[in-house]
C-alpha cells in the first residue's frame, strides 16, 4: 500500500451536518481513501498495464439528507525498471548445412522489454557455443563462426543446444533466456574411394549375359544414410550393374562387345554428386568349343609332320 496524497473539505453546517465523509466512485479495487481523506493504492500498479487514472472522489455531510461534492483526481503512474526482457520464443531449432560459410547469419533472434527507455541488448550465454557461433549485440542476428563438420560428432544427431540471454544495459534485472538448438544438416561432401586402384577380371569369349567378371567395392565417408553406393560405367553403356549396394558385383552384358575386344575401362561410384572412377581390365580367357577342319595327307609326309586333327 503506498500513499499518493490527503485531500481536505469543509461544510460550514454545525453539528453533524457538517461532519464530511470521503469515498471513491471509481476504481475501488486499486485505491482507498481514509475518513480524513488520505488516498493509498489498494494493490501493487502496473505501468505496463495502464499507465493513467481519473480517480473520481466523494465528498459526503452527515445531513438526513446528505449534500454532496465530487472532485476528479488525475493519477500518472510512473515506471520502474521492473520487467526482464521477453524474447519472442523462449527456445528456437534451426537447421544449419554444415558446409555453411563463417560468417553466414541463419537465425534472427528478438526479445522486448516493456519498461521505458529499455535498451535491450544480446550475448551467448553458454561459453561452449561462442567458439562456434556469433551474436550480434544490437540486432540479435545469430551468425557462424567457423564451419561446422557433420562427421565430427558422435552421436547420432548432430546438434548444438545452448543459451542465450537478452539484457536491459540500462536496467538492473536480471536477462531473459531462450534456448537455440542448431541440427548440423549432412551435406554429401567427400567422393566415395575404391578398395584398390586396379581391378582384373576374367571372362570367356563365349561367356553368356550376366557372367559374373569380377567384383568392385568402394567405402565413403559420410555417414551411413548416404552409403548406399550406385555403381556404374563412365563409357558407352556395355554392362548392367547389380542393384546399388556395396559391394556390387560388374556384370557383362554385350557378349559381341567381349569378343572383338573391346571392353569397358571405367566404372563409376555415385551415392550423389560425388563420384570416384578406376580403371577395370578384363582378360579373355580363349576356350576352343569345337574344330572342323580337313587335311590332306601324303606319302611323302615327313613324320612327326603337324596334322590337324578333327574334334570328335
Amino acid at each position: 500500500m503506498v500513499f499518493l496524497l490527503s485531500l481536505q473539505a469543509t461544510d460550514a453546517d454545525a453539528g453533524v451536518n457538517g461532519q464530511v465523509h470521503y469515498s471513491l466512485a471509481n476504481f475501488k479495487n486499486l485505491f482507498r481513501i481514509t475518513s480524513n481523506g488520505s488516498i493509498y493504492t489498494a494493490v501493487k500498479l502496473n505501468r505496463e498495464v495502464r499507465d493513467y487514472y481519473e480517480l473520481i472522489v466523494e465528498a459526503t455531510d452527515g445531513a438526513v439528507d446528505p449534500r454532496r461534492s465530487t472532485l476528479t483526481l488525475a493519477i500518472k503512474v510512473l515506471d520502474i525498471d521492473d520487467n526482464s526482457p521477453v524474447f519472442t520464443n523462449a527456445s528456437y531449432t534451426v537447421c544449419v548445412p554444415e558446409n555453411l560459410p563463417p560468417g553466414t547469419v541463419f537465425l534472427q533472434l528478438e526479445a522486448k522489454d516493456v519498461d521505458l527507455g529499455a535498451d535491450v541488448n544480446y550475448r551467448i550465454r553458454t561459453e561452449e557455443a561462442r567458439q562456434y557461433f556469433a551474436l550480434n549485440k544490437h540486432t540479435g542476428e545469430l551468425s557462424l563462426r567457423k564451419s561446422l563438420d557433420y562427421e565430427s560428432f558422435s552421436d547420432a544427431e548432430a546438434t548444438f543446444t545452448f543459451l542465450v540471454e537478452a539484457f536491459d544495459s540500462k536496467g538492473t534485472m536480471p536477462p531473459g533466456l531462450a534456448t537455440i538448438t542448431v541440427r548440423v544438416k549432412d551435406m554429401n561432401d567427400y567422393s566415395p574411394v575404391f578398395s584398390q586402384k586396379l581391378y582384373r577380371g576374367m571372362v570367356a569369349p563365349n561367356a553368356v549375359k550376366g557372367t559374373l567378371i569380377t567384383t568392385v567395392s568402394a567405402e565413403d565417408q559420410d555417414p551411413p544414410v548416404r552409403k548406399k553406393l550406385l555403381f556404374m560405367f563412365h563409357t558407352q553403356e556395355r554392362g548392367n550393374l547389380n542393384p546399388p549396394k556395396c559391394p556390387c558385383s560388374l556384370i557383362s552384358s554385350n557378349y559381341e562387345e567381349l569378343h572383338r575386344g573391346v571392353t569397358p575401362t571405367f566404372v563409376s561410384c555415385q551415392p550423389g554428386l560425388c563420384c570416384s572412377g578406376q580403371r577395370l581390365h578384363f582378360t579373355q580367357n580363349p576356350r576352343i568349343t569345337r574344330l572342323e577342319e580337313t587335311s590332306k595327307i601324303t606319302e611323302s609326309n615327313p613324320v612327326h609332320a603337324l596334322t590337324p586333327m578333327p574334334m570328335p
